[in-house]
């Protein structure tokens, strides 16, 4: 009996190097759901023992196999969950962001529509303003084109009666 358990144990601790072997890590750990392998690393573990024990003729039929636990180095064991962490941050800073981008939106729409209605304000106080005296409103408007054109250095050849041009024409009242 001990001879056979013996026996089983060695074809089981080969079945688990070979097949552990040609896995990598992530298909053990992984915060990624689909990059776990662990039913199908059983799967293949346990077809490889059964195919072991049925070759050499042991009369054993083994039903199912698992792994009870993961042992790395101290070392490795550090670097995972530092990496595990990395990633978990990762996640929280995008959905951090996509958290916070709503409020973004909302708050420039909101100053936008603040900045708006001041212009609205401004606009109304002017057009009051220029109602009281349309002439002399008019006038600036022109004036101000003239300062538009003459900004920069430029020149235009253009009829003396165009606007705002006229408004260097003395013989005009």
């Amino acid at each position: 009996m001990t001879e056979a358990e013996r026996a089983l144990q060695e074809i089981i601790r080969d079945a688990k190097s070979a097949v552990i072997g040609q896995h990598p890590f992530n298909h053990f750990i992984s915060v990624n759901a689909q990059e776990l392998k662990f039913a199908e690393i059983e799967k293949e573990m346990l077809e490889r023992v059964q195919g072991r024990l049925q070759t050499n003729n042991y009369g054993i039929d083994v039903a199912f196999l698992g792994i009870k636990k993961l042992g790395l180095p101290e070392s490795v064991t550090g670097e995972v969950f530092q990496r595990m962490s990395a990633e978990r941050q990762v996640l929280v800073s995008k959905i951090e962001s996509e958290g916070n981008a709503p409020k973004l939106v909302s708050d420039a729409e909101a100053e936008a529509l603040r900045i708006r209605g001041e212009a609205e304000s401004k606009a109304a106080e002017s057009l009051r303003t220029m109602n009281q005296e349309p002439e002399l409103a008019n006038f600036l408007l022109r004036l101000t084109g003239l300062e538009l054109f003459l900004k920069e250095r430029t020149t235009l050849i253009l009829d003396q009666h165009t606007s705002p041009l006229d408004l260097l024409n003395p013989k005009k009242k």
